[in-house]
């Protein structure tokens, strides 16, 4: 059990945000990221890890 929790643990783990100012001062109300934020993180997260695993 020990060594499965070290494994998730060492994972890059992103996770929403919310709450932030409009970026670029567009007109949109959107205050947080999720929808397609989360297909950005989930692509980042596995880009991360593709790059540590190959030690970059």
């Amino acid at each position: 059990l020990d060594k499965i929790r070290r494994e998730i643990q060492s994972k890059l783990w992103f996770t929403y945000r919310k709450g932030f100012v409009p970026i670029g001062g567009c007109s949109s109300n959107y205050t947080s990221d999720k929808g397609w934020g989360c297909m950005l993180r989930c692509g980042q997260m596995v880009l991360g890890q593709a790059l540590i695993a190959l030690h970059l």
